[in-house]
């Protein structure tokens, strides 16, 4: 008997993640930005690409303490989960800035 929950449109599988340093670097090259005071975001939509993939980066200049890093990242995943359906195929960084740690989770 399979145990596992079916995989809904909602979920954020390994395969939509980035996971090494060259994807991310890739994604700066060709990118277009978008800067807020809190996050910038870099986009590289791509005809050739099949689906749209996430990578978000937070660093200690952002939130010392790794459970605020931590929660930063888990919200921009679960928007990012929501939203995937109805952003265009390509690669996605977020990076946060200083100020993301003063945001709330809404």
């Amino acid at each position: 008997m399979n145990t596992t929950p079916p995989v809904t449109s909602h979920s954020f599988p390994p395969s939509v993640r980035l996971h090494v340093s060259a994807e991310y670097q890739a994604v700066f090259k060709g990118a277009k930005r978008l800067t807020s005071s809190h996050l910038r975001l870099h986009a590289h939509v791509r005809d050739e690409a099949t689906v749209p993939r996430l990578g978000v980066t937070v660093s200690k200049k952002v939130d010392k303490r790794a459970v605020g890093r931590n929660r930063i990242k888990r919200i921009a995943r679960d928007c990012f989960r929501h939203q995937r359906a109805r952003l265009p195929a390509g690669e996605y960084v977020l990076i946060a800035q200083p100020g993301a740690k003063l945001l709330s989770n809404d």
